[in-house]
């Protein structure tokens, strides 16, 4: 393999100019009045050059134009830049046969007191050679993240005063919520001399990424080149060369006036003919690939096609396997992916069984007992519930304080992990790994869990548990909140194990409300459409069972809510994926990234 996914290809420190493609915004002009906003965390990329107002002008007007892409307004912004920085001269324009550029002449106008005709064209030439767009998160997102929730309620108060449009909520949780909506990803252009994208092939479903980050404590930029997928030694590295387009015509025609070349790359010839009934001949890799790359722009349907084509072909890859019955699991077919992966190690069980993603999903198979239920389901409950919000219930005592100090007892005798939250690492213990606990989790949950939630959501008690977990929150720590988000189930429950501790409780965003649980009592809602959060815990430590669940009955009801789970991830920003993949997610997720 001649790259692992996130192996770093290629790392280079101090990139050699740096354009900032995005106008300063209202927070980053606002942020030295933030409470406890540290001055040591400015951003560390290069500010935008300090354009003329005419210069602003035009590009303003371009920008808004349709008659020119996107990159062409990046490339005549950089070329103004290269020009205000004198560093345009530095080294020359290898002659390469590509369109000339539309804005040439109108954008020369500008500059003409500065550089001659023919050398603003090799200019533009230098930037279309080597010009790399990057997104990199806003400059306060770490603000955001990290000492938000530290802020206490009168500054609070003060930073809310300076949010334009924020509607008045009481937790910490909504204002990490609204600045996380509103820092929008910053774009910067970078250009180097050693760094030309002629040398690398494009591909519109590419294997590689670049990345713009700042090492601390210097705030050193790096440029790095990520490896998304493996890439086998077979394999050439490719990069997106262009700006995302859904339309085969505009990413060809992008690609011939960037390039002067035309896109060979596969996902350009699937889409280009009717590829379910013709599809080209491609290395099997290649279409692994492709495959993962439909699953991460959630197009399911083509995702799954062609995982099913490419397991034709090579029937023991345990990789496709499990990314077949992710794909299930993400339409909500929650017994069709237990049965694809328990169908992969049964007819593949040297290199299917020892898959390590397939082999936790045999054995939670086995631990929740999917497939071995012989008695009917308990469908009444003598406990009584009451709606809190929407689509959420509390249901009081469902267990004694007795039996709560001892599943605490029993989770601590487990292993605590952190690698279960993306945004933030939250200490758990998987229920199926402690036997007394699993034991104990699945009586309770025949006997009185499932009956309560056939009482709320008037569904039939066809409810699985993907995963459970005992989740332990520490005052004062990194892991004593949980932000708002989504869970990548059909419904969820929280079962409180104590409640001697200051703060904490579930916050529920669209109500603004938050709902605290005395020992024993059950919290159940619908995961993937309430967004919800865990406040902030100020003092002492907070124990909760958490559980996510798929109702599947086999008429497939519960997909309806796929178009809840679509809006959790946004197709088509190949610069970001990776770091989406690497950073906080606004979903809660079991680890199937595609």
């Amino acid at each position: 393999m001649k790259f692992r996914k996130g192996d770093v290809v290629i790392n280079k420190k101090c990139p050699w100019h740096v354009v900032a493609l995005t106008e300063e915004d209202t927070y980053v002009k606002k942020r030295k009045g933030f409470p406890r906003y540290s001055s040591e965390r400015d951003d560390p990329y290069r500010s935008a050059p300090s354009y003329s107002e005419s210069i602003h002008t035009f590009l303003e007007k371009i920008d808004k134009s349709h008659h020119y892409s996107r990159y062409e307004v990046y490339e005549i912004q950089v070329a103004f830049s290269l020009v205000d920085s004198g560093k345009h001269d530095e080294f020359e324009a290898r002659k390469e046969q590509t369109e000339p550029h539309p804005l040439t002449k109108p954008s020369w106008r500008f500059v003409q007191e500065k550089i001659e005709y023919h050398r603003w064209e090799a200019v533009i030439s230098i930037v279309r050679q080597r010009m790399i767009v990057v997104s990199v998160d806003h400059p306060m997102m770490r603000y955001a993240t990290e000492v938000v929730p530290k802020l206490k309620e009168p500054e609070l108060l003060v930073l809310t005063r300076q949010l334009p449009g924020y509607k008045k909520r009481t937790s910490a949780l909504a204002v990490m919520k609204y600045l996380q909506d509103h820092l929008q990803q910053q774009m910067y252009a970078v250009i180097d001399p050693n760094v030309c994208i002629g040398n690398y092939q494009h591909s519109c479903a590419p294997n590689c990424v670049f990345e713009l980050s700042a090492t601390n404590p210097e705030n050193t930029l790096e440029l790095s080149l990520v490896a998304l997928y493996d890439v086998s030694d077979e394999s050439e590295i490719t990069i997106c060369q262009i700006e995302e387009h859904d339309s085969v015509e505009l990413r060809e025609n992008a690609l011939q006036r960037r390039t002067g070349h035309s896109c060979g790359c596969l996902r350009c010839r699937y889409e280009a003919c009717n590829w379910i009934s013709h599809p080209p001949q491609t290395n099997l890799r290649e279409a692994q690939q492709l495959g993962h790359f439909y699953f991460s722009a959630v197009n399911l349907e083509l995702a799954k096609k062609m995982y099913e084509m490419t397991l034709e072909q090579v029937p023991n890859d345990p990789d496709l396997w499990h990314a077949l019955g992710a794909v299930y699991l993400a339409e909500r077919k929650f017994v069709q992916a237990q049965r694809i992966w328990k169908k992969a190690a049964e007819n593949y069980p040297k290199e299917c069984g020892n898959h390590k993603e397939i082999r936790l999903q045999l054995d939670k198979i086995a631990s929740y007992e999917y497939f071995s239920r012989s008695e009917v389901p308990a469908t009444e409950t003598s406990h009584s519930w009451h709606a809190v919000v929407n689509q959420a219930f509390v249901t009081k005592e469902v267990i004694s304080r007795e039996t709560c100090q001892q599943v605490i007892r029993w989770a601590e005798s487990g292993e605590w992990t952190t690698q279960r939250h993306y945004a933030v690492p939250t200490h758990d213990v998987p229920v199926h790994t402690v036997p007394k606990l699993l034991d104990w989790s699945k009586r309770l949950f025949k006997t009185s869990i499932q009956p309560i939630l056939v009482s709320q959501f008037g569904l039939s008690p066809h409810f699985y548990i993907h995963d459970a977990f005992c989740v332990k929150y520490e005052g004062g720590s990194f892991s004593n909140h949980l932000p708002i988000h989504v869970d990548e189930s059909t419904h969820s429950f929280v079962l409180a194990l104590n409640d001697d501790y200051e703060g904490g409780g579930t916050y529920f965003y669209d109500e603004d409300t938050t709902v605290h649980l005395k020992t024993g009592d059950l919290l159940s809602f619908k995961g993937d459409s309430v967004y919800h959060g865990g406040e902030v815990l100020t003092q002492g430590t907070r124990y909760i069972i958490a559980a996510f669940l798929y109702h599947d009955d086999g008429n497939n009801e519960s997909a309806k809510s796929d178009e809840n789970s679509c809006r959790k991830r946004q197709a088509g920003d190949l610069q970001s994926e990776f770091q989406k993949t690497k950073e906080q997610k606004t979903s809660f997720c079991f680890g199937f990234k595609g």
